[in-house]
């Protein structure tokens, strides 16, 4: 039975990736009909933690679009260590969902805030490129939690350079860094600007077919950079 099942399809997706995946999937209805038409008894079953959950297609090393199969088990497992290792605070009710559906962190960013009763913010693609409208966005709604990769943290970090207000985003308590390597050096700039030791940067490091992240490295100064002067991965 899968019924439960989605497979995410980003508009940005190269036109010959795009057909191979909807094509392989063979889906058989269009979105408006699928919308339009009442659930029928068989797909509002509940369904066994072995299930399938999600198709994500991703390239690897072969730049050629492959289907990773993720299942209800391995979703919840990822979303409960993070629920465990980095609980939502009383004060953290709307969290952020920027990232490409078609990326394996959008997972988290959805299902995890959503299934513990918060609201999600969802930030344009326009906007994510934009360190000023971003930050200002995240001044706005107080975000306390954000995944980026490390090159979003160096423009962020940048801007706030400028702006030389180290009140700016003093509530965004957790970064998460993930999708690129992170160099001690830009750690080292972000506990430069937020000094105070309220403020947590972590590298997150896995792969699809894991769900994501399988292991992580938190740092709450610049001394758990390491002495050998690289961010370690867990």
């Amino acid at each position: 039975n899968y019924t439960t099942v989605y497979i995410p399809v980003s508009d940005t997706a190269e036109y010959e990736g795009l057909v191979s995946a909807v094509t392989y999937a063979e889906l058989e209805h269009e979105t408006r009909d699928l919308s339009a038409g009442p659930l029928t008894d068989l797909e509002m079953l509940t369904g066994a933690s072995a299930d399938l959950a999600i198709v994500l297609y991703t390239s690897g090393s072969t730049g050629v679009p492959k289907g990773v199969r993720l299942s209800h088990r391995t979703v919840l497992n990822r979303l409960r260590w993070q629920w465990r290792v980095f609980p939502y605070g009383p004060e953290e009710s709307i969290c952020v969902f920027k990232t490409a559906l078609t990326f394996v962190d959008s997972v988290s960013e959805i299902w995890g805030p959503l299934l513990c009763g918060r609201t999600i913010l969802v930030i344009p693609r326009d906007v994510t490129k934009d360190p000023e409208r971003l930050v200002a966005l995240l001044e706005q709604h107080r975000v306390g939690r954000l995944v980026l990769v490390p090159s979003l943290l160096r423009a962020i970090l940048l801007y706030l350079g400028l702006k030389s207000n180290t009140r700016l985003l003093s509530h965004l308590k957790v970064w998460v860094c993930s999708g690129e390597t992170l160099q001690a050096e830009l750690a080292r700039e972000f506990f430069q600007q937020f000094p105070d030791g309220s403020h947590v940067l972590c590298n997150f490091y896995g792969s699809t077919e894991v769900m994501g992240d399988v292991t992580y490295h938190v740092m709450a100064s610049s001394q758990d950079i390491t002495q050998d002067g690289k961010v370690p991965i867990g």
